[in-house]
């Protein structure tokens, strides 16, 4: 079934490739962004948590904006974070808010007791019990879907469930509920049974309800519809 998927096509950032194709990309971007130095890892990290106010699409171009911009701690400021947020007219919320966030992220990230490797070993430590006392949680307009998906970017163990890996496992019988715990342990058990981890299964699904699995699904062209409960 999930090797049928992957060679599904979708196109993102400007380019079509097939979900393995995807994968593959992203594991090489992965590594790229593991050996970032402090400011690298703030620059995706604070990016992605400012992921519920924009469109899915327009995360890499953000994050690259970041990257670019932010070299150093004293880059990092109101009047660049503004400029940045308004650049491609694809930020939702106030642009006051997400200022607040990044800063807020800036102040945690760059406090003498933060280190990236620490954070992240905790991270996978208290990845099935939710990490729940995350210090990045604590934050005004950072949610659970949000600060998981910022750590999928450097971790196998995390999966952010949007509205496509709520669909897909809906419609799949796996998991029909809209809350948000009982969907991760969902898809968790999904991962192990399939060989996945929980990253992987993630861009897997999120690809495919982009491509394939849509609000108005592609049925006629799903590659697994013979197995699918939502077709049945």
């Amino acid at each position: 079934m999930i090797a049928a998927i992957k060679k599904v096509e979708d196109s993102y950032n400007g380019e079509r490739k097939t979900i393995e194709e995807w994968l593959a990309w992203e594991k090489r971007k992965r590594e790229e962004l593991l050996g970032l130095d402090k400011v690298g890892k703030f620059a995706y990290f604070s990016a992605a948590l400012l992921q519920r106010a924009m469109r899915g699409e327009m995360f890499e171009k953000r994050a690259q904006l970041f990257a670019e911009n932010f070299r150093s701690e004293k880059d990092i400021i109101p009047k660049n974070i503004e400029r940045l947020l308004k650049e491609k007219n694809c930020y939702r919320w106030t642009i006051a808010e997400g200022v607040k966030i990044v800063m807020d992220v800036k102040r945690t990230v760059f406090s003498k007791d933060f280190f990236w490797d620490d954070y992240f070993d905790k991270a996978k430590r208290e990845a099935n019990s939710g990490f729940k006392d995350d210090l990045f949680l604590k934050m005004k307009g950072v949610g659970q879907k949000v600060r998981d998906f910022a750590l999928s970017l450097f971790l196998d163990e995390y999966l952010a469930v949007d509205v496509h890996i709520k669909r897909v496992l809906k419609r799949w019988g796996v998991e029909k509920s809209e809350d948000y715990g009982k969907v991760k342990e969902a898809a968790r058990r999904l991962a192990e049974s399939v060989g996945l981890s929980m990253w992987e299964l993630d861009r897997v699904l999120w690809h495919f309800g982009r491509a394939v699995c849509e609000s108005s699904p592609k049925c006629k062209i799903c590659p697994v519809r013979d197995d699918c409960e939502g077709v049945k």
